[in-house]
């Protein structure tokens, strides 16, 4: 059973992340997420049950995690095929609060698809975790936690730091840079 500091820590916590998650999304251009999606991403984070899931008075789980999947799906593609700072940020958000909330479906799909991104668009997406330095550990995670996931990708990960070290270094300074670096190289689920 909980004690009362862990209880108020955990209080904490949410009340920051929510309002990092507020300044966000109304900040950076991110406003042109979709009033449904911002809802339903700020509403997982904070644990209240999204009304579109809600059928005759009682909550629907499944619907609401298929409506997470279709959420994630979409901003994935959007994020590593055209490379929209606007779709990086917030697919990078579903990354921070899949962590947050310790999703382990999201955040292995996080851990097989965020690579991608990353390497077709290295500029925009450290671009995006310099404008939000609080999504920096869970993206690095990703990065780093892909090398070697489920066995693959392994001999991958020397490339990627020699081609993209310099420049996470440099584009997310020395404290974003390092945590960065650090993840990539020896990934551990952040603690928040």
């Amino acid at each position: 059973m909980e004690n009362k500091t862990q209880i108020n820590r955990r209080g904490s916590i949410y009340q920051a992340s929510t309002l990092l998650i507020l300044v966000f999304v109304t900040s950076c251009g991110v406003t042109t997420v979709k009033h449904d999606d911002s809802t339903e991403i700020i509403n997982t984070l904070i644990n209240i049950p999204d009304e579109k899931y809600i059928v005759d008075g009682t909550y629907n789980a499944l619907s609401a995690y298929k409506g997470w999947e279709k959420l994630y799906n979409k901003y994935r593609a959007a994020a590593r095929d055209q490379g929209h700072m606007s779709d990086i940020k917030k697919y990078l958000l579903l990354g921070f609060v899949a962590q947050l909330k310790a999703q382990v479906a999201t955040s292995k799909a996080f851990s097989s698809g965020f690579y991608d991104t990353f390497v077709n668009h290295p500029d925009a997406v450290l671009e995006a975790l310099k404008q939000n330095p609080f999504l920096v550990s869970s993206s690095c995670y990703y990065i780093g936690n892909y090398f070697g996931f489920e066995s693959k990708n392994i001999e991958k990960k020397t490339v990627f730091i020699d081609i993209y070290k310099k420049k996470i270094l440099k584009n997310l300074r020395t404290e974003g840079g390092d945590r960065c670096v650090a993840q990539i190289l020896a990934p551990k689920r952040p603690q928040y």
